[in-house]
């Protein structure tokens, strides 16, 4: 038995040009799972000077599907040992085009239906995801649509790299972030709070919704609001009040972001630096650290913290506590604080 009796059961791809005497699907089979980084980057920079020229064999592949039957037949094919044969799995192929498109950046534009409808398909979401964000605004647009898909890792993948585009398509999707702030995964309304933090777009939106999950049942997806908020910077400073109660919460993940958030929105001193006061003394080392940064930066506006600042530089746990509580009590006395002029680094 060997390649005769496969050969019904093969798709027929598209016909396989050659580029520098290779045949472009073993350009791409050197951008698989498997193959070391120093030979996926040669290839891809292989692709890259092909250009929009490889484009449409990539869509090709990627448009093309496969019956249960076929797939059940192609995993037989290669599990079997009474004959050396081997069938590349459509997904395997559709991967490494896909991982192409990802290499190609803004040039694989014209592959982005054929990638949006491969998203839906659910197979392998976050590589997908990965290509539509390389290849910029367009890609990004399909990504915002994607946050609606029911399947909840394609949601997700796409929350996380929206996270990551700070462009002016990434401030269109704020509508589309805060509804999945209200998603039945806890792991997707984090991810979408992270990413309206990274956008920090169109607070009048996204701010409420963030605080409405300052309530929400698993703590990672509280933590994510509370950092996205302070990443918004002073244009939080209506919902301080509002932030300030995660700093009495059980989960040292949640008042640690508290602690930092209120830090960058640097506002309320009346409210906030009685809190970090008392955040002084929590029973999580870092969190004591924190909040000394927190005060450092409301220079003068923490004046009420120096007496306790110059007992913790006596008293302090250990001596890394005790030096930072002497450098933060200059700072405070002397009014050196240091506000962010910028959004704080992703």
């Amino acid at each position: 038995m060997g390649g005769g009796l496969a050969a019904p059961f093969l798709l027929k791809g598209p016909p396989d040009p050659v580029y520098q005497d290779r045949p472009l699907s073993a350009w791409l089979e050197d951008l698989g799972d498997k193959i070391p980084e120093e030979t996926r980057t040669v290839s891809g920079k292989a692709l890259q000077q092909a250009g929009t020229n490889v484009v449409p064999y990539l869509v090709q592949i990627l448009e093309m599907r496969e019956s249960r039957f076929r797939k059940s037949f192609v995993t037989w094919v290669n599990n079997q040992r009474i004959v050396k044969y081997r069938i590349t799995p459509l997904a395997d192929r559709q991967k490494q085009a896909v991982y192409a498109c990802w290499r190609l950046g803004p040039v694989a534009k014209g592959a982005i239906p054929a990638l949006s409808e491969l998203l839906a398909v659910g197979d392998f979401p976050d590589p997908i995801c990965r290509a539509l964000y390389k290849i910029g605004p367009e890609g990004v647009r399909v990504l915002s649509r994607a946050l609606s898909d029911p399947h909840a890792e394609v949601r997700l993948h796409a929350a996380d790299k929206l996270a990551w585009y700070n462009g002016p398509e990434g401030a269109l999707a704020v509508p589309e972030l805060v509804a999945s702030l209200k998603d039945n995964d806890a792991k997707v309304r984090a991810r979408a709070a992270q990413a309206l933090g990274a956008i920090h777009a169109n607070p009048d939106l996204a701010l409420p919704a963030l605080v409405g999950n300052l309530q929400d049942s698993d703590y990672s997806a509280r933590a994510t609001a509370i950092t996205a908020i302070g990443l918004y910077r002073s244009q939080a400073e209506s919902v301080v009040p509002a932030l300030l109660k995660g700093l009495d919460d059980t989960n040292s993940f949640v008042r640690s972001a508290t602690v930092q958030s209120v830090g960058w929105i640097c506002a309320r001193p009346e409210l906030v630096v009685p809190e970090l006061i008392k955040k002084l003394h929590d029973p999580d080392r870092s969190i004591q650290y924190q909040s000394m940064s927190a005060l450092e930066k409301y220079g003068l506006m923490a004046k009420d913290a120096i007496p306790e600042l110059q007992a913790m530089t006596v008293n302090g746990s250990d001596a890394g506590i005790r030096a930072t509580a002497k450098n933060v009590l200059s700072a405070v006395e002397s009014g050196r604080g240091q506000r962010f002029s910028n959004p704080p680094p992703r």
